[in-house]
């Protein structure tokens, strides 16, 4: 007993901790003083404090707030019971009175460094949270830029938590519409080349660096629809007038001996590039072979005129006419070589 009084246990080891101070912080049994004070702590999260209301009850009362008053009570209950059961054990050992504080006042430090521990843990939760809430602010209010949106604005109350879920889930919409918007970007401009190319005109204003905006893909869209408006109706004007070419070709006896007559009648229709200027030169062209062709339509019609003339002065016999029947239409040369000729 007397080795206790000392401040050990009798088995070697030393004496607990501080003196009265523990029961000015009411841990004794029966006293109010820890739950008072811990019920007027909140724990900062929405919760109330341990033994009361807290902080956090100002949202009213629900099941998981209740919940959580009823574990701190518990809490608050535990540590009552434990220093009863510290309490009995010293007054059989006997233990004096001062010693006993010592005691008390080790196991208040010990509940109190463990408190502050999960406090800090806590307080450095929160400031990882709030870390996180100004990263995801800074990249949205980029990403808004970027895509020439409104700021996001979060809504009025929200707990940290709350704010980083919502601020997360908005940046990943926002990297999706700019991945979007950049993919549809690289697949208009693959659509435009092709068809630039093969008219021969300009590109469409837009930097392929920056993510467009809405307005600016509705805009590129439309264009490249007119490009392919432009681009069909080219074509089959092309068409047309290659085929009217070919004609008149054949009928000439010409063959091409120009590179640009041997695009326009044998390179692929589809490869054909369908420029105003190459447009121009093909209309220039079909009116040439046209020119040619009534100028040997209008020499042979006045021969054939002639020898018309002849027959009937001579009184050719049908018979003979018929033979010659075949050179009385056409252009040809052979036409034009037999008509001259008779």
């Amino acid at each position: 007993e007397s080795r206790a009084g000392e401040g050990g246990t009798g088995h070697g080891e030393p004496g607990w901790g501080e003196g009265n101070r523990a029961r000015r912080a009411g841990l004794g049994r029966g006293e109010p003083g820890a739950e008072s004070r811990a019920g007027a702590r909140g724990t900062g999260h929405g919760e109330p404090g341990w033994g009361g209301a807290g902080r956090g009850g100002g949202r009213g009362r629900s099941v998981s707030a209740a919940r959580s008053e009823v574990l701190a009570a518990e809490a608050v209950s535990c540590l009552n019971r434990a220093l009863d059961a510290l309490r009995d054990i010293w007054e059989e050992i006997g233990i004096p009175e001062e010693m006993r504080l010592e005691r008390t006042g080790t196991v208040k430090k010990h509940i109190k460094d463990l408190l502050d521990m999960m406090v800090a843990e806590e307080e450095h939760l929160k400031e990882q949270l709030l870390k996180s809430v100004a990263v995801y602010r800074q990249e949205l209010d980029g990403l808004c830029s970027e895509l020439q949106l409104e700021p996001f604005q979060i809504e009025e109350g929200s707990t940290i938590l709350q704010m980083v879920k919502d601020l997360h889930s908005r940046v990943e919409v926002m990297l999706k519409q700019k991945r979007d918007r950049k993919q549809e970007l690289k697949t208009l401009q693959e659509q435009e080349q092709s068809l630039c190319d093969i008219l021969c005109v300009s590109f469409f204003s837009i930097d392929g660096t920056a993510v467009p905006s809405l307005e600016e893909l509705d805009r590129y869209r439309r264009h490249l629809a007119s490009l392919s408006a432009e681009k069909a109706r080219r074509h089959e004007e092309f068409v047309s007038i290659k085929r009217q070419v070919i004609l008149c070709m054949e009928e000439l006896e010409h063959s091409p001996d120009t590179s640009f007559e041997r695009d326009v009648v044998c390179e692929d229709e589809e490869n054909f590039c369908l420029s105003t200027d190459n447009i121009a030169n093909l209309q220039s062209l079909l009116q040439q072979l046209e020119a040619r062709r009534a100028l040997n339509e209008a020499m042979c019609a006045e021969l054939r005129s002639r020898i018309t003339e002849l027959w009937e002065r001579l009184q050719v016999p049908e018979e003979e006419r018929e033979s010659f029947a075949e050179h009385m239409t056409g252009s040809k040369a052979k036409t034009r070589a037999a008509v001259r000729t008779t």
